[in-house]
């Protein structure tokens, strides 16, 4: 009698490890194609940033951080908001937090926005940023907990742009008078 009872225990001990055992490695092998994806999806996302000259940093709304993305989507800085502060101007700084709460708050689903970064010590002003915003990922409650942000230097459009202008208002004033 004893022996049937510990023939049953150990056949069900061996059926549960097989069945372990095949779970785990299908886990791992499952896993092993999402770390194959997300390094192809992080390879191409660095080719488009690269291409486009956009950089990428993500709000995380839970923590509130700014996590700043370098090659291969890899966490380059991390920064509070009184830290992420200093690299824009302040009333822009001001107005990018809006956007950024307006999106975790459903209130918007994606802003762009121009913005001056910080001057440096021997510049008579800051760059020029465009600053695009979407939800990376939203809670159970549809709140965004993480935004992705790509923004990109757009001062020599500005420059441009007002050269024409000037151009115009030039020739403008010439054939007018």
């Amino acid at each position: 009698m004893l022996s049937h009872i510990l023939f049953y225990v150990t056949a069900t001990l061996i059926i549960v490890l097989v069945v372990l055992l095949f779970r785990n490695r299908f886990f791992i092998y499952r896993e092993r194609g999402l770390d194959k994806l997300n390094h192809l999806q992080l390879t191409q996302m660095e080719l488009v940033l690269q291409a486009s000259k956009y950089q990428a940093w993500i709000y995380d709304a839970v923590n509130q951080r700014y996590i700043w993305l370098g090659k291969g989507g890899k966490v380059s800085g991390e920064y509070s908001p009184l830290d992420y502060s200093q690299f824009y101007e302040s009333d822009d700084f001001l107005q990018l937090r809006q956007c950024l709460f307006a999106i975790r708050d459903g209130q918007s689903e994606t802003a762009r926005i121009e913005v001056h970064g910080r001057r440096k010590k021997n510049s008579s002003h800051g760059k020029q940023l465009e600053v695009r915003l979407k939800p990376l990922a939203k809670d159970s409650s549809g709140r965004a907990t993480k935004i992705l942000a790509l923004q990109r230097d757009i001062s020599a459009d500005k420059m441009k742009q007002e050269k024409v202008s000037r151009m115009l208002m030039q020739f403008h004033t010439m054939f007018n008078h």
